[in-house]
């Protein structure tokens, strides 16, 4: 399952997206399989199971991968 969390462009107009991925896939292509275009991957803070995560970090049945878009302003 993908959590889309901020101010993110969601790729299927949804916050919570699942995504079936091959066993031993990545944060990176869970977020490909699930909309979003690779060009634009280096933009976000990604979390599994709700710690730090990266882009090449493999994932498993059942994890929550969040993706945020950092944001300032004040």
């Amino acid at each position: 399952k993908m959590r889309i969390l901020g101010a993110v462009d969601k790729p299927m107009g949804k916050s919570e997206v699942e995504v079936d991925v091959p066993e031993g896939a990545t944060i990176e292509q869970v977020m490909l399989a699930g909309g979003y275009r690779k060009e634009h991957l280096r933009w976000f803070l990604v979390a599994k199971n709700g710690a730090d995560a990266k882009l090449p970090t493999v994932v498993s049945e059942g994890d929550e991968i969040s993706v945020v878009f950092p944001t300032s302003g004040g």
